[in-house]
């Protein structure tokens, strides 16, 4: 299978997959030297207020193929996010984050919300490994959408506000440290 990566209109690269590899490493190929873009960028309506990630090109057609159409995928994995893409996801108010539902989707999630920003950040729990295979399953439109309005806010551990480190700082140079960073 060649799945076209386009940007802008224009052709920016080419996924090839094998289906009968045993191996991801052997299954996957792109035209080396070329961007990694998001996939269906090009089809993205800026004048709704969210945008869905998924995290592969089948991932973003099933999708689609369910009604999200507001979808783009990752082309190279959960663990790619390029910082310029941060202009196309500061468009939207809410970033629902459907990647796989496994470690490796899990560490993208974290790593994206990261980037985009928590309190956007929407997490949409999967009951299959991912979009495609809901798909595949049996999954419908009417059950993807119920997913996305039950999907749960990013929680912020361990992040303080600016305001509140400055007057942790401001009691700690003045010697009251009681009940300061338990």
């Amino acid at each position: 299978i060649a799945i076209p990566h386009f940007f802008e209109g224009e052709l920016w690269n080419i996924k090839f997959r094998n289906l009968d590899a045993k191996s991801r490493e052997n299954r996957f190929k792109r035209v080396t030297g070329q961007p990694t873009v998001l996939f269906n960028v090009d089809n993205i309506d800026f004048g709704k207020n969210a945008l869905v990630l998924v995290e592969s090109e089948t991932d973003c057609m099933s999708a689609v193929q369910l009604g999200v159409r507001n979808t783009v995928g990752l082309t190279a994995g959960a663990d790619t996010f390029k910082a310029e893409w941060l202009s196309v996801f500061s468009q939207f108010s809410k970033i629902y984050l459907m990647l796989n539902m496994d470690e490796a989707g899990e560490a993208g999630t974290e790593k994206i919300a990261n980037k985009v920003g928590y309190k956007r950040v929407r997490i949409v729990e999967l009951p299959t490994n991912d979009v495609n295979d809901y798909l595949k399953e049996g999954g419908t439109q009417q059950g993807l959408r119920d997913l996305i309005v039950k999907a749960r806010q990013k929680e912020m551990n361990d992040i303080e506000t600016a305001d509140k480190i400055v007057d942790d700082l401001e009691q700690w140079l003045l010697g009251n440290t009681q009940g300061l960073w338990v």
